[in-house]
């Protein structure tokens, strides 16, 4: 029952990440001096790559590479939301892409490892998988909500972005351990 509560809590994890900087993500970047109309403009360019990312990274994610490549998209979050606290748009720039490549690809991996989990196989991949965004959308929730919270408190969003990269980090920790559980 470990590996199943681990990838639930995952989800929460997840779509906190994804969410909260997707929804406040035009408003991160207006912080950094981009004006409305600019502002916008970037923040399509995670999109963009996540239509590729999406299309592409599952693939690589077979079973003997899908913890692997788990790490590596979290990874990406981890670095997109601490490169997004630059005011540099070099920067800026690498962390949306980071942010696209491992948005739009993080859950459909865990949903991978999710059905490959012995509990849950083929025959309860619909009810697991309905568990898994039941539980995501509390993230859903609280990560746009904990985002606003922070920025209306700091008055800024290096706090709010300091918690994505940790959010990032706990869950790789839990993949490592899922990964073990595993194993």
């Amino acid at each position: 029952a470990l590996p199943i509560c681990l990838i639930l809590l995952m989800s929460v994890g997840l779509f906190f990440f994804s969410h909260g900087l997707g929804n406040w993500l035009p408003e991160i970047l207006r912080t950094t001096g981009l004006s409305v109309q600019e502002a916008s403009r970037w923040a399509a360019l995670p999109v963009a790559v996540g239509i590729a990312s999406a299309l592409t990274i599952p693939r690589l994610a077979t079973a003997p590479r899908r913890y692997g490549v788990m790490l590596a998209l979290l990874f990406c979050g981890a670095c997109a939301s601490l490169l997004l606290q630059s005011t540099a748009m070099p920067w800026i720039a690498v962390g949306l892409v980071l942010q696209g490549i491992a948005q739009s690809s993080m859950m459909a991996v865990a949903m991978l490892i999710l059905v490959e989990q012995p509990q849950v196989g083929a025959a309860r991949a619909g009810t697991a998988g309905g568990l898994f965004f039941s539980a995501a959308e509390i993230g859903g929730v609280l990560g746009p909500l904990s985002l606003g919270v922070l920025f209306d408190l700091t008055g800024g969003f290096s706090v709010a972005l300091a918690l994505l990269t940790a959010t990032m980090i706990a869950l790789m920790l839990m993949v490592l351990r899922l990964r073990a559980a595993n194993q």
